[in-house]
């Protein structure tokens, strides 16, 4: 009945060692493959950045014309307001 318990005992305690060698291989290896991935996701997303322009970027130029006729609604009073206001604060 001894000799029973014992052997059961080694075959679990080597399959505890195994479990525990394979949680300890899998621990080491994926936080590598997942380095290894990110340094090619970091890689692509560089070859995709926005540029931005050198030297002089191009201006856009007010216009010097204005609205000759202008609606007298609330709405649109307002807007015409704001717009001149950013128009003159702009400078």
């Amino acid at each position: 009945m001894i000799m029973v318990t014992i052997t059961n005992i080694k075959r679990k305690a080597k399959n505890a060692l195994r479990i525990l060698m394979f949680l300890l291989i899998l621990g080491l290896v994926v936080p590598a493959f997942f380095g290894l991935v990110s340094t090619y996701i970091t890689s692509a997303d560089a070859k995709f950045k926005e540029e931005h322009p050198t030297g002089q970027p191009m201006r856009v130029e007010k216009s010097t014309q204005k609205a000759e006729k202008r609606d007298n609604s609330l709405l649109d009073s307002f807007v015409v307001k704001l717009r001149d206001f950013y128009e003159h604060n702009s400078d």
